[in-house]
């Protein structure tokens, strides 16, 4: 089976707070095959942008991350601080409305016009679009991954179309899982998770076929997963943190943890014999997927903040079965993430 679509390169060049950005957009159409093949792609539109430097978006940002930590809910992150119940859910809906409206407005700037007129003309409502979002600064990649892209109407009036972040390593920007149940094979590691329920995440990646589990391992057991056998997906459940763009998942009650870099070996050995898939189902993952750059990781999941158990669970039921029911794992996760 091949099917069309639409693949979107936006680059941004500059800094949010001081001198604005440089926007370059390309647009290719193409056909994508079962076998994760980019057959017959052509360049279609290549077109330059900017956007005004915007402090007050960096501030209403950080406002809001502030209120959101501030919920009272138990999250599969270990940072944790004494807070307030009264008036919590207010406060951050309230900062999650200034920072839309504020972001909304910087979309709109009359030098960003010429990117959206051009999306607009050559991307249609029902087209398959994989829209790839390349920051190269990594200060400003830090601060720009957490804005709500699923709200910029051009693409939340596009069902099929989805948004991820690449970094100028990649090498492929689709990445597909064989839907044959008996040739999947996951990797799953449950890390410390007091106060949260792994077990959940077992029974719904079961789902798909033959899991091995490693729970609370040592590093030495991973990297011996990692060399002697071939993997699909690797998938963490259990507590993580990003700490100065570094990512740490925590493996027991102790502390110790274990970060990408002890694993990196393992890892590339492991991307080698077919492991396409990474899915930290975790809080605050943005560091691991720094980390798992250098790798050239062919595809990752994380989560950009701290979330509740609850919705964790919600995420990965709805992702997995959206890999059963398409064969792409951005169609699935826009499924999950709507």
């Amino acid at each position: 089976m091949i099917r069309q679509f639409k693949l979107v390169d936006l680059t941004f060049n500059g800094d949010l707070t001081k001198a604005g950005m440089d926007v370059s957009l390309s647009i290719y159409t193409g056909f994508l095959s079962l076998e994760n093949a980019l057959e017959n792609r052509s360049l279609m539109k290549k077109v330059r942008g900017k956007l005004p430097a915007f402090p007050e978006l960096s501030t209403a940002l950080i406002q809001w991350r502030d209120s959101y930590s501030r919920l009272d809910t138990i999250s599969r992150s270990l940072i944790v601080e004494e807070i307030e119940i009264g008036g919590q859910l207010n406060n951050c809906r309230n900062a999650a409305e200034h920072l839309t409206g504020y972001f909304l407005k910087w979309l709109a700037s009359p030098d960003f016009r010429p990117i959206e007129s051009s999306l607009r003309n050559y991307c249609a409502l029902d087209d398959q679009i994989q829209l790839l979002i390349e920051i190269p600064n990594k200060y400003e990649r830090n601060i720009l991954q957490h804005l709500p892209w699923h709200l910029w109407p051009f693409v939340n009036e596009r069902k099929y179309a989805e948004i991820a972040f690449q970094p100028d390593t990649t090498q492929s920007p689709t990445v597909q899982i064989d839907d044959e149940t008996e040739d999947f094979k996951a990797m799953a590691i449950f890390g410390y998770s007091r106060d949260i329920n792994v077990n959940k995440d077992l029974e719904l990646l079961s789902t798909l076929g033959n899991v091995t589990e490693l729970w609370e391992p040592e590093r030495s057991e991973i990297d011996e997963q990692l060399w002697n056998q071939n993997w699909n997906i690797l998938f963490f459940a259990g507590h993580s943190a990003s700490q100065q763009q570094k990512g740490r998942l925590y493996l027991n009650r102790h502390g110790d943890y274990l970060t990408i870099e002890e694993l990196s070996s393992g890892l590339e050995k492991s991307i080698e014999q077919g492991l396409k898939l990474a899915i930290f189902n975790s809080c605050d993952g943005l560091g691991l997927a720094y980390e798992l750059e250098r790798l050239y990781f062919p595809q990752m999941i994380v989560m950009k903040e701290p979330i509740p158990d609850q919705i964790a669970h919600k995420f990965l039921s709805y992702f997995l079965q959206g890999l059963k029911d398409t064969d792409s794992v951005y169609a699935a996760l826009r499924v999950a993430r709507r």
